[in-house]
């Protein structure tokens, strides 16, 4: 996996931790409190998306059974194309009647069956998508695309590393504009952000398409953390 790190980004929490060591702080204690950040950019390896397949009809029982006739084609397709049967599962069943325009009468049934997938080969997101228009028709749905890097651990870590650096680097630089000397750290806390990146866009037709182009692109793993160092003369 490649990744380049880069420091110096806004900060985003999620998951705080805290670490200390006695009191935080006594009275008369004199302290300096900074806060620093450290990133790494990563190509994600992982993506995922809902396919899903909607029908109607003036009876719930036919728009129900043409339903399972799409969707079980779209599982065939899915797995006909390299997805294995645990990265496929269904989100959503859904049958909603449609009224007419005085919303008195019932004039069909809508019936919607989605599943989410993960794709572990990004660059064959395309021909997937294609290939199971092809066999889905109008009835195809695509929606809730992200990527996401399937271990972000180790580059969580680099991350919270380039913030304890940014951190102390910052302290030493104010201990030394204050005339202090800088000494140990008394209080940690720590956060990052390393979620899916989202693609946003409603549901498509692209049944009719020649090619479904997928780009990656990149996603930032953000760690913060804020310090506390007590100082003396």
């Amino acid at each position: 996996m490649a990744f380049a790190v880069d420091r110096g980004r806004a900060s985003a929490q999620a998951s705080p931790t805290t670490i200390s060591q006695g009191p935080l702080v006594t009275s008369g204690q004199r302290t300096i409190s900074v806060a620093g950040t450290g990133s790494v950019t990563a190509i994600p390896d992982r993506l995922t998306l809902a396919f899903g397949v909607a029908t109607n009809s003036p009876r719930v029982s036919e728009a129900l059974k043409a339903n399972n006739t799409s969707a079980q084609a779209l599982i065939a397709s899915l797995k006909a194309n390299g997805l294995e049967e645990k990265d496929i599962k269904t989100s959503e069943l859904s049958i909603n009647p449609q009224f007419d325009a005085a919303g008195r009468e019932v004039k069909s049934y809508n019936v919607s069956n989605t599943v989410t997938v993960t794709v572990r080969k990004i660059d064959a997101t395309g021909e997937l998508i294609d290939a199971v228009a092809k066999v889905s028709g109008n009835a195809i749905r695509i929606s809730g695309l992200s990527f996401a890097v399937s271990d972000p651990a180790p580059l969580l870590a680099t991350a919270r590393d380039l913030a304890v650096k940014d951190a102390t680097k910052q302290a030493e630089q104010l201990a030394k504009s204050a005339g202090v000397k800088l000494g140990k750290v008394r209080y940690i806390r720590s956060g990052a952000n390393v979620g899916p990146t989202p693609v946003y866009g409603s549901s498509a037709d692209v049944a009719t398409a020649k090619a479904t182009p997928i780009s990656e692109g990149t996603q930032e793993i953000i760690a913060s953390v804020e310090l506390v160092f007590d100082v003396s003369d």
